[in-house]
């Protein structure tokens, strides 16, 4: 959740750069406080959040996008991965992580991660990812058989009976880390055989800019394409009487796919 509301001209940025380490934002360790959020939006407070976790939409859903997109792109040379909003990379990386036991992945690498917030992303290349327990049984849950210390460090963190990871370079070379704003830099996407996870930011931007970001991806996007949001894109209780990112997408001309969320040029 990266994209800044306009609303307001005093805007109160809560973030935080890593979960507990830095702990800047008052959403994160208990959900329930996402009805600050809702107040906070609906007030003109929040100008963005940093807010994420490994595997977000769970880990039954994120195993079944990855084997559809898998499959989706078993005869191409090359895919192209972007992650908007990418935060300190929490999504990447679950995605990375998710590809590790199919076949042919290098095609997918390395992840174009993008966030419009310079100092989130100078924290993301720093590649320590602090991880809540839930998250990193999650982890070990993906990679099963594979040694978790083939791809990071993890220490408990003594603070708060959490974990830090600290990320070996297996993973590193996998992921893009840049400044952008996708309202703008859509226009770099490649056209042709991309997946583009614009997740968690629609709530932020007002109306009239989310239906222009809906449809300059449609018509960016080609043959073979995809776009992944979120269910906070769709949470009424955070769109303040605005539309649906999934109602936007349709109505730019996107498709959906059996995949919740997930919706094909």
């Amino acid at each position: 959740m990266r994209i800044e509301n306009k609303n307001t001209s005093q805007a109160i940025c809560f973030k935080y750069y890593s979960k507990t380490v830095f702990n800047k934002t008052y959403l994160r360790n208990n959900f329930d406080t996402g009805l600050k959020l809702q107040d906070g939006l609906e007030k003109g407070f929040i100008k963005h959040t940093n807010n994420s976790w490994m595997f977000r939409p769970g880990l039954q859903k994120c195993k079944e996008l990855y084997s559809y997109i898998s499959n989706a792109y078993r005869h191409e040379k090359k895919v192209n991965v972007y992650n908007y909003g990418c935060s300190l990379g929490y999504g990447t990386y679950s995605f990375i992580l998710g590809f590790l036991k199919k076949k042919n992945i290098e095609k997918f690498f390395p992840v174009m991660a993008k966030d419009y917030d310079k100092d989130v992303i100078e924290e993301a290349k720093k590649f320590i990812l602090p991880l809540q327990w839930e998250e990193f049984y999650n982890i070990k849950q993906i990679l099963r058989q594979k040694n978790i210390n083939q791809f990071m460090e993890v220490k408990e963190d003594n603070k708060n009976g959490n974990y830090i990871a600290y990320l070996l370079d297996v993973l590193k070379n996998k992921v893009c880390f840049s400044v952008a704003d996708i309202r703008n830099d859509y226009e770099n996407i490649i056209p042709i055989n991309s997946f583009v996870m614009a997740t968690n930011f629609w709530p932020y931007m007002q109306q009239q800019d989310k239906i222009k970001l809906a449809k300059d991806l449609y018509y960016r996007l080609e043959k073979n394409s995809y776009i992944k949001i979120d269910y906070f894109d769709n949470n009424k209780k955070f769109l303040n009487g605005s539309t649906p990112a999934e109602t936007l997408l349709l109505d730019a001309g996107f498709k959906k796919t059996k995949i919740e969320n997930l919706f094909k040029k």
